[in-house]
């Protein structure tokens, strides 16, 4: 199952997160529950928590960029890795889409 979430800054958005599907956005201003996870860095916003809630709960792979600092973070498996490159992304998510390119898609699954 692939799911994708894109986290923006954008004043329309506000903390909210947009949700990508294909090469379009799926839903705008979706609300996601935060992590549960203790012992988390005191800096980590909501948006970071709530990256992680999802990674804990699908097998997303979500991306968060810090409007405050740039820093561009991954939460995969409940895992935030931080702080990324663009290239180690790149690479990161080359690798998680390719261990899972054998299964279908979200609307693939809603569609069958």
């Amino acid at each position: 199952m692939r799911r994708s979430a894109t986290f923006t800054a954008a004043a329309v958005l506000g903390a909210s997160i947009a949700v990508a599907a294909g090469a379009g956005i799926a839903v705008a201003a979706a609300i996601f529950p935060l992590t549960q996870a203790e012992g988390l860095q005191r800096n980590l916003g909501l948006r970071h928590r709530a990256a992680l809630g999802l990674s804990d709960e699908t097998d997303a792979a979500v991306v968060v960029l810090s409007e405050e600092t740039g820093i561009i973070s991954l939460a995969f498996n409940g895992e935030l890795r931080r702080p990324l490159t663009t290239d180690e992304l790149r690479s990161q998510l080359i690798t998680i889409l390719l261990q899972h390119k054998d299964e279908k898609s979200l609307v693939e699954q809603l569609a069958s």
